[in-house]
């Protein structure tokens, strides 16, 4: 997908063409070490991923939290950490959002804070860039 970036403060004209790659349901569990995490993403959004074309600088994860797991926080809290790779940085944080860059490549990844819920229905669902707990086991609401 091809869209247009504008950073805050920064004209509309001027934000550069990128294609960004968006992955809507990560799980970031306490067992997975975010080295690990940040190479997979760069492995399946690189040229590869692109049809050989050149990488893109910016991709995008949706956290799919489930109960008990606080992958989000996780990121929070990583910049005040060992756990954070050499060479990766946060660059921006919300309470709906994380950003982390790389020093030497420039790639950006966007953590979007999501709960994966179950719904009375025993669907899972995404709640996505939303704060606070969402309980499971509420009715769908589609008639």
């Amino acid at each position: 997908m091809d869209v247009k970036i504008a950073r805050a403060g920064e004209a509309p004209a001027a934000a550069a063409r990128r294609t960004v790659f968006v992955d809507g349901h990560v799980h970031l569990y306490p067992e997975v070490r975010l080295d690990a995490a940040l190479a997979a993403l760069a492995r399946h959004s690189g040229p590869a991923a692109s049809g050989g074309a050149a990488p893109p600088t910016e991709a995008a994860a949706v956290l799919a939290d489930p109960r008990g797991i606080d992958g989000f926080g996780r990121l929070l809290r990583a910049a005040d950490s060992a756990e954070l790779p050499a060479g990766w940085s946060v660059q921006d944080t919300g309470d709906r959002h994380v950003e982390l860059r790389h020093a030497d490549s420039g790639r950006g990844v966007l953590f979007i804070r999501g709960r994966q819920l179950v719904t009375k229905e025993g669907l899972e669902v995404l709640a996505a860039a939303v704060n606070g707990d969402v309980p499971d086991g509420a009715a769908l609401g589609c008639t």
